[in-house]
């Protein structure tokens, strides 16, 4: 009884000739002018990001001293809480813009230090290699790519091993949130709100007078009577 000859894996031959093509269309200076052209790119987007990010916490720095001044020196009690709510919002906001960035810059820099990679094995004489697994450009790609999260993997041995490979995405989001200085527009929301101290008793009556008015409301409202017994459908 003969043996059937074993059939050759389809992946490995696929990749076999796409290492096969690319040595045959490999230009080592061609690919290394790639690399160069988008880790430049890179670099001019990474710089852009730090520097609207100190103009951001410029805008907060200005933007809550002259408010708190203004709402310091008012005596109505709706302007001070108008302004002060008003730049709690604006903080937030602005969180949200360097939380984004932060983001992507975090991408890029990931992309970065994968072209350093693909530069110091070319150096090597790995280039045909890189070439052939690497593709550039593919920043756009990645891009597109972040915004869609991978699903868990099945099995619990599947999801113990991904959970120690890679970190979960809230662990993430609190490293993003760090790096974003989430302490710096915690501070100046509180700052912000510092102008409504002085009317604290002012703010506690109004409040007692809301939630007497809500009970009050509750109390007064009619009860809706029930249909009599003969008078429901059967």
């Amino acid at each position: 009884m003969t043996t059937p000859p074993v059939q050759p894996d389809r992946n490995s031959l696929q990749r076999t000739r796409a290492i096969k093509v690319s040595e045959a269309t490999y230009d080592e200076a061609d690919f290394k002018g790639l690399l160069s052209d988008e880790y430049k790119i890179l670099q001019d987007k990474i710089d852009k990001i730090g520097g609207f990010r100190f103009t951001i916490k410029g805008w907060s720095v200005t933007a809550v001293i002259a408010a708190s001044a203004a709402a310091s020196a008012s005596k109505s009690l709706s302007t001070v809480c108008t302004i002060s709510l008003g730049l709690v919002l604006m903080l937030s906001f602005f969180f949200w813009l360097e939380f984004e960035q932060v983001r992507l810059s975090r991408l890029f820099g990931s992309r970065a230090g994968r072209l350093e990679d693909a530069f110091r094995r070319i150096s090597r004489g790995k280039g045909k290699e890189v070439h052939a697994i690497f593709p550039v450009p593919y920043t756009a790609h990645e891009l597109v790519l972040s915004s869609h999260r991978p699903r868990p993997l099945h099995g619990r041995g599947q999801q113990h091993s991904a959970t120690l490979q890679s970190p979960t995405p809230w662990a993430d989001r609190w490293h993003v949130c760090r790096q974003a200085h989430i302490g710096f527009y915690i501070l100046f929301a509180l700052l912000a709100l510092a102008p409504l101290l002085p009317h604290h008793r002012s703010i506690g009556t109004h409040w007692r007078d809301l939630k007497d008015r809500i009970t009050h409301s509750r109390q007064a409202s009619p009860e809706v009577p029930s249909p009599p017994a003969s008078a429901r459908p059967k």
